[in-house]
């Protein structure tokens, strides 16, 4: 009976090696649904000297509202976020300032696509 809670044991340890052994190999993957040439637009730190990193999710502007969305939060123009005012928001980023100056936030270049050669309609 020993002999088979020795074995049990190596088996667990055995399986527990290969577990930690794989977590330490394992890679981030990259997000294949991601837009080439992503990239987090800047950085800034907050009061508590922590860094803070700055992402443009979406801009919607209309006759009666500017609003962006930063870092997953809803913001207007005058509004505060992670300790940064947002001075503007205009079509493709916001300008922002906090304690180190003023900056700005891009949204994603958006590539287009345009055809190799446009086929006539005759």
């Amino acid at each position: 009976m020993s002999d088979r809670y020795l074995l049990v044991i190596i088996i667990v340890l055995c399986f527990s090696a290969m577990g930690l052994a794989m977590q330490v190999r394992a890679e981030q993957l990259d997000d294949p649904t991601r837009p080439s040439g992503y990239a987090k637009a800047s950085s800034d730190k907050n009061r508590s000297g922590k860094s803070v990193s700055w992402e443009l999710n979406a801009i919607k502007i209309d006759s009666e509202n500017r609003m962006a969305i930063v870092n997953g939060r809803t913001v207007k123009e005058g509004g505060w976020i992670n300790n940064a005012k947002v001075i503007e928001i205009l079509p493709a980023q916001v300008k922002m300032q906090t304690e180190s100056g003023v900056f700005i936030v891009k949204l994603v270049k958006q590539q287009v696509k345009v055809p190799l050669f446009v086929q006539d309609s005759k």
